[in-house]
């Protein structure tokens, strides 16, 4: 089991993905799906240290676990309440300039898992992943 804690500031991001890419290799997760977890907690760590707490300092903590057959990914902060699951998805069809900004981030996260779920507990806005890794 992986789990860190961190404060939310890029500074920090290559720790937090090199810890998950040694629980991956711990575990022996395939090397495709490790690539699309490393992405994704990018993408959700990027987010939260630009928009969770208003520029102002505040706590990441990331979980990676196995629960029986399943990688899970989770991803807290004590930011801003957001669930970003709420987003609609991006037109991708409309070229690029005429779309809205944001989204893309979090429909490419739950392109790379097998759920994706949102909560908001305790002060926490929590994100978890969830993918299929042992047959």
């Amino acid at each position: 089991m992986l789990e860190k804690r961190v404060p939310a500031g890029m500074e920090y991001m290559d720790g937090v993905l090199e810890a998950l890419r040694e629980y991956l290799e711990e575990v022996n997760c395939p090397k495709k799906t490790a690539l699309h977890l490393e992405i994704a907690l990018e993408e959700l760590f990027t987010n939260i240290v630009s928009y969770a707490y208003g520029g102002e300092p505040g706590p990441v903590r990331v979980y990676c676990g196995l629960e029986g057959r399943e990688l899970v990914l989770e991803v807290e902060d004590k930011g801003i309440s957001f669930n970003p699951l709420d987003r609609e998805a991006p037109d991708l069809q409309l070229p690029l300039e005429e779309r809205p900004v944001g989204g893309l981030g979090i429909y490419m996260v739950r392109q790379f898992a097998d759920s994706v779920e949102y909560q908001y507990r305790d002060g926490c806005n929590i994100l978890r992943l969830k993918k299929c890794i042992r047959p």
